[in-house]
């Protein structure tokens, strides 16, 4: 499941999440709130897609957003919070917008899951910068970040992307 995408006006979205239409400002407590229900609204309707077609469980692709072009699909689920603090809004008091959508899936009875990469990532002048590793760093790396969407959000599923290490191919041992 995708929830950002490139072509969305970044003015009031600047992680260029697709909720209706794009059409969502995330720049103030009134638009997080719209934010969070827009989320939960889409994941109500991937949940009764994904069961009118018997699937097992689903994985989001970007909780992070796509606010930085150069290095979209971050793949990195520890980031959320910073690159998309957005997802941390807890609309009266309640759970967290990113908390509440897993849960939904989970609690429909599907596996939950996402798309996780092996690189590095550093932060330089705010932005992030995918960084390659050798194998044991990236074996790390990917043990991390699925233990923290194990954990957090009760993901089960992982979708590995970009399987390239400063050597080369990643190992198939990792």
């Amino acid at each position: 499941i995708f929830l950002a995408s490139s072509g969305i006006n970044v003015t009031t979205n600047p992680r260029r999440w697709i909720l209706n239409s794009g059409q969502i400002d995330i720049t103030n407590d009134k638009g997080k709130a719209a934010f969070h229900d827009a989320l939960l609204k889409h994941a109500d309707k991937s949940i009764k897609a994904l069961k009118e077609t018997n699937a097992q469980g689903m994985i989001t692709w970007d909780p992070e957003g796509e606010e930085f072009l150069g290095a979209v699909y971050y793949g990195d689920p520890r980031l959320v919070p910073t690159l998309a603090p957005e997802m941390e809004f807890k609309n009266d008091g309640g759970k967290s917008a990113i908390d509440e959508y897993f849960e939904k899936f989970r609690a429909a009875g599907l596996r939950v899951g996402v798309c996780i990469r092996p690189q590095q990532i550093t932060m330089i002048d705010g932005k992030p910068v995918h960084q390659a590793a050798e194998d044991q760093k990236a074996a790390q790396i990917l043990r991390e970040r699925i233990a923290y969407a194990k954990q957090r959000w009760g993901c089960t599923l992982f979708y590995v992307d970009s399987t390239a290490t400063i050597s080369g191919a990643l190992s198939p041992d990792v």
